[in-house]
């Protein structure tokens, strides 16, 4: 699994997250005339910066790529390069660092920093940022609309406390200066209450930034209830493992992780309306750090296999495999050996449990 983000250039600003979605969305369909690798049809300030950042980070692919010297002893990334964005994908190990001087390049030439596979924010070059709910086309969270719902009545309830509160110093202030203003409390009271209002005023920004990272942190925590469900069905034995994902693997081999992400978000939205992403996200544990797959019909009453069955995968980390890693790596193996057959379509992937490595699954195909 890749740690994602994007480089934008685009004015005006986003009037909220429905529209920046919307955008991000038709860019990264990556359907364009152009070519990804090359930065001649981006704006003048993404061009700028992704060249000042190709000597710091290597490209991957394209002219400024990696040679095969270099591949031990430097930075790199893959970059996608749009018209009015550049999506990096790196490794885990790296992304702290890469993405430090990414964002800093980018405010330095007034451009914008989407932390995909982080926050979920887009951060502006003024230092202001728009969180950013990660939602289906049709405006749902991926959790469903109630976790939406939730995250946004919460927001509007932090607003209207903050302006009650603010109201009534204020209301305060004005009732001492002028109809308490001879009183010999009025001067100590009305300074006690400047100083409360004060201390409101630096409290109310930073709880109004904190609030952001509150909705996140409960959507990741349904999340994990989810996940941590599906783990304990998984434990019960034989377990369906990315059913609810659909694939052709007649489409084609992708020459990186991002390419395939796309491509899978996009087929699983045309064929189940579904957004499958935190599928892809999520560690198979089960499988460990290596897995010996074999194609197996599903519709054969006879469990046919086909030849030259058996496709030997390993994690990139050691240690487990994500959903979106095994799916490409998986399509790559399997693509040239599925490319004349009638079962194509990806059923899901079943696995004992094993304590040895590595561990032995069926792919399940259909017609």
């Amino acid at each position: 699994m890749s740690y994602d983000i994007m480089i934008i250039d685009r004015h005006p600003r986003f009037k909220d997250s429905k529209e920046f979605l919307e955008w991000f969305d038709d860019v990264t369909q990556w359907k364009e005339n152009i070519d990804y690798d090359d930065c001649e049809h981006a704006t003048p300030h993404l061009k700028e910066w992704f060249m000042k950042m190709k000597d710091i980070v290597r490209p991957m692919n394209g002219k400024y790529a990696l040679s095969d010297e270099e591949i031990d002893r430097c930075l790199d990334a893959d970059y996608a390069i749009a018209r009015e964005g550049i999506m990096m994908a790196m490794g885990y190990s790296e992304a702290d660092k890469i993405c430090e001087i990414a964002f800093k390049l980018a405010k330095e030439y007034g451009l914008s920093y989407f932390d995909i596979s982080g926050s979920n924010e887009l951060y502006y070059p003024d230092g202001s940022s728009l969180f950013v709910f990660p939602q289906q086309e049709d405006n749902e969270v991926l959790n469903g609309n109630e976790l939406q719902a939730e995250c946004e009545k919460e927001l509007k309830r932090r607003r209207v406390v903050a302006r009650i509160a603010l109201l009534a110093f204020i209301t305060l202030l004005l009732l001492i200066m002028y109809v308490f203003p001879d009183k010999p409390w009025a001067m100590p009271v009305g300074g006690v209450s400047t100083l409360a209002f004060l201390i409101f005023c630096i409290w109310g920004i930073k709880w109004q930034k904190r609030t952001n990272e509150d909705v996140m942190k409960r959507y990741q925590q349904r999340q994990a209830e989810e996940e941590s469900a599906r783990h304990a069905k998984e434990r019960e034995g034989l377990k369906p493992i990315l059913e609810d994902v659909m694939w052709n693997f007649q489409i084609g081999a992708f020459g990186g992780k991002i390419y395939i992400y796309t491509a899978l978000m996009k087929y699983n939205a045309e064929h189940s309306g579904k957004t499958i992403a935190h599928l892809l996200e999520e560690k198979i544990e089960c499988l460990g750090a290596e897995t010996d797959i074999i194609l197996f019909d599903e519709d054969s009453e006879e469990a046919e296999t086909y030849n030259n069955p058996k496709v030997h995968l390993k994690a990139d980390d050691g240690v487990s495999f994500t959903g979106l890693e095994l799916l490409f790596k998986l399509n790559n193996e399997l693509h040239p050996l599925l490319k004349d057959s009638d079962h194509v379509f990806f059923e899901g992937i079943t696995c004992q449990q094993q304590q040895k490595q590595p561990t032995v699954c069926r792919v399940l195909l259909g017609s």
